[in-house]
């Protein structure tokens, strides 16, 4: 049977480098910024489509099915960056108050 390995155990050691709290804040704060902006493209592309797919039912009378497959990628993707944003917010959070517990750091960040 294979030996289960407990994540709590592991260093977060590379290359002999050793990554803090902050480090990973900053990491975590980073995606977080740039999947915000991502979920803003999606939401601004969904608004989009639904206008162009509005008109060219009313000039064309062009039926849902044609829009079906691109509508579900768009909420794929949305879903998908929605869900990777909130994980790295929580992600960053979590290691925000690592880092002022660790450093009795408050209002400075």
């Amino acid at each position: 049977m294979p030996k289960t390995i407990n994540t709590t155990d592991i260093q977060p050691v590379i290359s002999g480098n050793r990554y803090d709290a902050m480090d990973m804040l900053d990491a975590h704060s980073l995606a977080e910024s740039d999947l915000s902006w991502s979920v803003n493209a999606i939401g601004d592309i969904r608004q989009k489509f639904r206008e162009v797919k509005k008109t060219l039912q009313q000039a064309y009378g062009v039926h849902d099915l044609y829009f079906e497959s691109l509508q579900e990628f768009i909420f794929m993707y949305e879903h998908l960056i929605e869900s990777r944003y909130d994980y790295h917010k929580e992600q960053a959070e979590r290691y925000k108050a690592e880092y002022e517990a660790l450093n009795n750091v408050g209002a400075e960040l």
